[in-house]
């Protein structure tokens, strides 16, 4: 209808709905408009959008077009009602037609597949296709609504070729793709090629969702002109066709023939997989087939064959005992090798513990320095290091660790408050055999197998230790008892050469429970004259009750401390085509494991460790493991193997050497009465200090250093404190007076701590300088890597530097050197 404006050559039309709208917004309507008002009224006009505005709050903004006449006219007062009632007549001309999806003849309708973007692309389809007939396609629920106008209005428009071209020549084809394990990378390329290539024809819709092997879509939908559908739905099918990967049998291959594939050839057979990789090869011998697409079935086949003509040897040999973190590490290597000579290699690691007995030390020191101490206790805390007793034909040990863990035939628990026999119980898997055995006093004992764990059967008891009488003999004989039937049930069967009870939680007589344990299994022992070895296992948290065993262990003839030291032999396996190649690979995997371990012997003319206390032999042989290193005594004792890395081993030449001579030194200052002891100086300097305090503290070592060093410094004179040196320094309290100077006229020794800050203090020259002064031992260590320059260097002419900087590793070994000069 028409809208009153303010010129009389504007009319403003509203719509009657929203059909008319949307075809306003077409270019070629508002053409055809014009032409039809300028043969009818003989008008020129032109169309624009217009929006009307809003009068009052309760108005809405009507869109609307503006038809304004242009150009020369006759003006009469009935012009705007003329305008508009031809205007109308021309809407008159739009037309309607309804589909559903049982429409004869439309077969592409499916109403929940009609997108934005198909409903889109049928607009244009048509539109391009059917040249005087304007079309405008709705959807409305499950029904297709086509409006359509013809250009020409003066004639009867023919509209069969519309309704024919929607019905007939419009076509969508759904092609299902192959299964995911069907498709390879190269089918999903090339259909995303013709996809893609086909992305801007304004012909076909082709809906891409899904043409990936991981996509949930398993359909192509091809959408448009039927000839084009057509010929692109033959492009996709023969790529389908091409490229489809159809599983083959190898039925002509026997199974002896398909086990020399997987051992000789198996590396000739990734090669062809890694050649088809695109097209999705897959050789899978444990099931005698392959698959491949079509066109390269015939290829995979022959490939195969030619493999099998080929000879192989096939040689297997063993590597040289290697410690297991670098058998682990040195497979990799192994096969890399093989993989160079053209050899295929399968490799095996066979485990071994073997056990050595650590050096008795000769002499007890009672001044540890705590580090060394600390170092010792963590070494015998290991799970592979044990005390052992022989007894008869047996033996007793003591270890740390996890009672699920042990290689033994048998272990043996009893009721515990800590959860562990639970946590064996999880771990033990699945239960499938289960023997019980009642003992008079109510006593049971329950027989499992080992299941997943490393020992052959386990013994569950309700034994707990008789806590709750105060009668120590009711007590031992509750352990006693308990042992003897433990020996009784699992020796039954005579296979069982190795048992390993886990230690009861839950006795107050920790002494008793020691001591009733280890008697009754040595008693047992001797009186059935077996060849057991028999372990008493406690957890790393059960410390006290460790220190009970051990100091029993102590009391007994012949007792000795042991490490486990697991040794890796890499069983290598190699498949040559020649014996020549698999021999040569074999050598130089040979000659390669020759040179990642290697041993050294280091002699003296007397015992190795014989001014070593056990702590220091403990402390050695713990640094030797935590660098994969092993050190082998011989029963002369003069003579020390090292077997290990070879840098390694040069590391650990060097911490024998300064620690022999450390304890050496150490020996000579305690035997001599030359000077007190570093404990007796300590106690001295406080008791002369609570005598007469006017006498000054009496110190072994002043150390001399910048404030601004303090923190570097502090690591040395932690390490002197704790290796029992009276230390005097700089006053921590900076308003009280100190003179180190004075300091360093009572003490045995004077150390300089040089860096950039020592050298720019003034304090701490004048320090050096009276130091060099004194009569006593005079060392300086760098604190700091850097040279030294500046002031009087000729001081330091013929005198001894140590480093305290770098790794702990580093550190270590230079403390060891100045500690060694510092006991002399």
């Amino acid at each position: 209808m028409a809208t009153p404006s303010t010129s009389d050559n504007i009319m403003d039309y509203s719509f009657e709905n929203d059909i008319q709208k949307k075809f306003f917004k077409i270019p070629q309507f508002r053409l055809c408009l014009q032409e039809y008002l300028f043969k009818r009224l003989s008008f020129q006009t032109e169309i624009s959008l217009y929006s009307s505005q809003k009068k009052s709050w309760h108005d809405t903004e009507q869109t609307m077009y503006r038809i304004q006449l242009v150009g020369k006219y006759e003006s009469k007062p009935d012009t705007k009602e003329v305008l508009h009632n031809t205007t109308k007549t021309f809407l008159q001309n739009i037309h309607s037609e309804v589909y559903n999806h049982n429409t004869k003849g439309l077969k592409w309708f499916i109403s929940y597949t009609m997108s934005k973007e198909k409903m889109k692309f049928l607009h244009e389809l048509v539109n391009k296709k059917i040249n005087d007939i304007i079309t405008i396609f709705e959807l409305d629920r499950d029904k297709l609504h086509m409006h359509y106008f013809p250009k020409r209005t003066s004639n009867i428009t023919d509209t069969e070729p519309l309704m024919n071209f929607i019905e007939n020549e419009i076509l969508q084809e759904i092609i299902p793709l192959p299964l995911p394990h069907e498709r390879s990378l190269q089918l999903d390329n090339e259909l995303k090629k013709i996809t893609s290539q086909e992305m801007k024809n304004d012909e076909i819709l082709i809906t891409r969702n899904g043409i990936s092997r991981h996509a949930n879509q398993k359909d192509i939908v091809l959408f448009g002109y039927d000839r084009k559908v057509i010929e692109i739905k033959k492009q996709i099918l023969t790529v389908i066709e091409k490229y489809i990967l159809i599983t083959y049998k190898l039925n002509s291959i026997g199974q002896f023939q398909i086990n020399t594939l997987d051992e000789a050839h198996w590396s000739a057979l990734e090669d062809i997989e890694t050649k088809h990789k695109d097209c999705g090869v897959d050789i899978r011998l444990t099931l005698n087939e392959f698959s491949a697409p079509r066109h390269l079935k015939d290829e995979i086949e022959s490939s195969i064959e030619k493999l099998l003509s080929q000879p192989a040897t096939t040689i297997e040999f063993n590597s040289i005992p290697l410690l297991t973190d670098i058998a682990e590490k040195e497979e990799q290597h192994v096969r890399a090798i093989a993989q160079r000579c053209c050899c295929n290699v399968k490799t095996e690691l066979l485990c071994n513990y073997q056990s050595y007995p650590l050096p008795k030390a000769l002499i007890s020191n009672k001044q540890i320095s705590k580090s060394m101490l600390e170092q010792s206790e963590l070494f015998c805390s290991s799970p592979d290091v044990y005390k052992k007793i022989s007894i008869a034909d047996g033996s007793i040990e003591l270890r740390t660790g996890d009672i699920a863990l042990q290689n033994v035939d048998t272990i043996i628990i009893s009721t515990t408050f800590n959860g562990l026999r639970e946590g064996v119980i999880d771990r033990l898997g699945e239960i499938d055999y289960e023997k019980t055995h009642f003992d008079v006093d109510g006593t049971m004992y329950t027989e499992t197998k080992g299941g997943k764990l490393n020992c052959k059967r386990v013994l569950f008891t309700n034994w707990v230790p008789n806590s709750l009488i105060n009668n120590d003999n009711a007590l031992r004989l509750s352990i006693k008892t308990f042992i003897s039937k433990s020996f009784e049930y699992t020796i039954q069967g005579n296979d069982t050469l190795s048992i390993a009870f886990a230690v009861p939680d839950s006795c107050n007589n920790e002494n008793i429970l020691a001591d009733e344990m280890i008697h009754e299994a040595k008693r047992q022992l001797k009186t059935r004259k077996l060849p057991l070895k028999i372990a008493f296992v406690c957890l790393p948290e059960q410390k006290t009750l460790n220190e009970q065993f051990s100091n029993i262990f102590q009391t007994k003839k012949d007792v000795g401390i042991y490490v486990d030291w697991l040794n890796t032999i890499i069983k290598v396996t190699l498949i040559g085509y020649t014996i020549e190649d698999a021999q040569k690979c074999e050598k130089t995997i040979n000659s390669y494991l020759s040179r990642c371990i290697s041993s050294v012997k280091i002699n003296q003319s007397n015992d190795i460790f014989q001014s070593w206390d056990q702590h220091a032999i403990n402390s050695f042989y713990k640094y030797c493991k935590d660098r994969c290193i092993l050190p082998i005594i011989a029963e002369t004792k003069n003579e020390i193997e090292l077997m290990g890395p070879p840098t390694s081993i040069l590391e650990i030449k060097k911490k024998l050497l300064i620690l022999s001579e450390l304890m050496a030194e150490k020996l000579r200052a305690t035997t001599t009465m030359g000077r007190p002891s570093s404990s007796m100086s300590h106690s001295t300097a406080r008791s002369e200090n609570i005598t007469n305090i006017r006498m000054g503290r009496l110190y072994n070592v002043v150390v001399s250093y910048s404030r601004n060093d303090m923190r570097k410094c502090q690591r040395l004179i932690n390490r002197l404190t704790e290796e029992g040196f009276s230390i005097g320094t700089h006053s921590k309290v900076a308003d009280e007076q100190h003179d180190l100077c004075s300091e360093m006229d009572k003490s045995d020794c004077i150390i300089l701590c040089i860096s950039g800050n020592y050298y720019d203090n003034p304090s701490c020259i004048a320090e050096a300088k009276y130091a060099f002064q004194t009569d006593k031992k005079v060392f300086l260590v760098k604190i700091q890597n850097n040279p030294i320059l500046g002031w009087n260097s000729d001081l330091f002419d013929g005198k001894l530097f140590f480093n305290s900087f770098g790794s702990d590793l580093y550190f270590d070994l230079e403390y060891g050197r100045l500690l060694i000069e510092l006991v002399r």
